[in-house]
């Protein structure tokens, strides 16, 4: 039930007020002991983190407390959304909303001196100096050094000693960086620009892990953000940074000697994919330095590897997203997902919404560099890795099957030069066909009519005509036509495709028809649609060797790989 409650002084919210500075200053004005107190009386709870924007309850206030000012819930609500950052901040998408607003209560002590109320402005994680007088906010009494906390008796005292914030100020003269990043916030007007800055702290809060862990700096003190904000400032403006930053980077190269240079650069490749800015050297000033994750950032995991050659323990170097992981060995993101679903490829953390699993960069490289990769002069019968995703929907198989027999050393690999990577490597193609076409179906899974024409490169108006001369019984009942696996099975296995044998042994249709007529091979079904045909033969040893051996006499040489059967 809805509080009937009204408060005596209730003064409209300034244009720049926080959530939490309105209730503060409703406590301050009305004599009552604190936010909580005023909350009691609306029957409900005031939690300081829950009157963040973006928070799960934020809206819940206004509705609340609109009452007791009298006002509707959406009038009140617009003083504080029309509030520019808000808005901004909608666009937002490449952090989590709750890191942008901080926990503490931070205040600029002369701004507070002029006029009693906590601004919006304050409350920004990144936000560590007043724009207006060029000091750092505080957070903490200039007294007893009292942690300040939300829910006081009073803004302007300090609630464990007594003593005044505001009556003989104590303030500190902020850095340039600090001042830059707060006018950038109060003008509110280059989004892409705050968005590359968030991802900049967010690359130089574990300068050497390619997670681009978000730092929680709605909990950071402010010392700790402001360094965090002149390293993203470095990344993004300094030349002299960014050529230190790949440096040391590439010390690492010297640890995991296996590990390809691509590899080791993986933290810049990754936060330059996912940043779109125009790097300069507008500050060159800014040096870059080594620091120390662990000492620096408390509660941090970084998690203790052993290099695959058992050499020394190390801190993790770097950790890699399924996007990035995907992109450097030539799958797809819904591929990586099938891989980790079947624990061949085993992921550090668990996915959690809106973000893909995380991996061990050094883990997969153990895991890799293990395979027996041969060198090569040439490609020829060989098919490129990444060319899989073409070769796979010709035989309904998965990527978890080709990097079972990868990792089994049962398909091999080939690669020029000195590339180590997944991606750079080629299959033998008769390898692979063979290996394929034992996994050409699936038992358990139905394979859609989309499927069977790509598999018999024919068109599915003649797929589904295979059903009217009953050579395969389709299912129906789902959406999307379909073949239950079983059927399938009994099918590839009692007849022969044309359009397969003509598509691997790179002989036209036509060719091989006039063949079969000097062969006096009938086949079981041969219809056109559309300039498309689909021709079977019945499947026996006799009509196999005869197809052998007019396509060897047709190409004049032995042929010694796998041709569609």
């Amino acid at each position: 039930m809805n509080s009937t409650f009204q408060l005596t002084y209730a003064p409209e919210p300034k244009s720049d007020e926080s959530l939490r500075g309105y209730f503060e200053r409703l406590n301050h004005i009305n004599g009552m002991k604190g936010a909580q107190n005023l909350c009691d009386k609306l029957r409900t709870t005031y939690l300081p983190q829950q009157a963040r924007p973006f928070s799960k309850k934020y809206n819940n206030y206004f509705i609340n407390l609109a009452p007791a000012l009298r006002m509707k819930p959406e009038e009140l609500a617009g003083y504080f959304y029309n509030q520019s950052n808000i808005n901004y901040f909608r666009e937002i998408n490449l952090t989590n909303t709750a890191h942008l607003y901080h926990k503490d209560f931070r205040f600029c002590p002369l701004c507070l001196a002029d006029d009693l109320y906590m601004k919006h402005l304050w409350d920004i994680s990144l936000v560590t100096a007043c724009p207006i007088h060029q000091c750092n906010l505080q957070s903490e009494c200039p007294h007893c050094h009292e942690k300040l906390k939300w829910n006081t008796w009073k803004l302007n005292e300090c609630r464990k000693c007594g003593e005044s914030l505001t009556v003989t100020p104590i303030v500190t003269q902020c850095d340039k960086y600090s001042m830059m990043v707060s006018r950038l916030f109060l003008e509110a007007n280059n989004n892409k620009y705050i968005e590359a800055l968030l991802l900049a702290t967010q690359r130089m809060h574990r300068a050497f892990d390619n997670m681009l862990s978000t730092p929680k700096l709605e909990t950071y003190a402010m010392s700790r953000i402001q360094q965090l904000v002149h390293l993203g400032l470095g990344l993004l403006h300094s030349s002299s940074f960014r050529h230190s930053y790949f440096v040391e980077l590439k010390h690492r190269k010297a640890t995991y000697r296996d590990i390809s240079i691509e590899s080791v650069l993986e933290p810049w490749a990754n936060f330059n994919s996912v940043c779109q800015f125009q790097y300069d050297d507008s500050l060159p000033e800014i040096s870059f330095f080594t620091r120390d994750i662990e000492a620096f950032d408390e509660g941090i995991s970084t998690s203790r590897l052993t290099t695959y050659k058992k050499q020394n323990e190390l801190s993790l170097s770097h950790q890699i997203s399924a996007n990035r992981l995907a992109s450097l060995i030539g799958l797809d993101l819904d591929s990586i997902n099938s891989l980790v679903e079947h624990n061949v490829l085993v992921p550090l953390t668990v996915a959690r919404k809106g973000r893909s699993p995380i991996f061990d960069m050094n883990a997969l490289a153990e895991q890799f560099c293990e395979l027996e990769i041969h060198q090569v002069s040439s490609s020829e019968e060989l098919i490129h890795f990444h060319e899989l995703n073409r070769v796979l929907l010709l035989f309904t198989a998965s990527h978890r099957y080709i990097y079972e027999l990868i990792l089994n050393g049962k398909l091999k690999l080939y690669c020029p030069g000195e590339h180590r990577q997944l991606k750079h490597c080629y299959l033998n193609e008769q390898d692979l066909y063979k290996a394929l076409q034992a996994q050409l179906y699936e038992h358990e899974q139905s394979v859609t009519g989309t499927a069977l024409a790509s598999i018999f490169f024919s068109h599915l108006t003649l797929i589904k005509r295979l059903e009217a001369v009953n050579l395969f019984e389709a299912n129906h009942w789902s959406n999307e036509y379909s073949v239950e696996g079983h059927e399938f099975h009994k099918f590839i296995n009692k007849y022969i495709c044309l359009n397969r044998v003509s598509y691997f042994a790179n002989v036209p249709e036509n060719t091989l028809l006039d063949g079969l007529k000097m062969l006096r091979i009938e086949p079981i079904f041969q219809e056109s649609f559309r300039g498309k045909q689909l021709i079977l033969l019945s499947d026996s040893q006799s009509i196999r060797l005869k197809l052998y051996k007019f396509i060897e006499n047709l190409k004049g040489r032995l042929i010694d790989k796998y041709i569609g059967f």
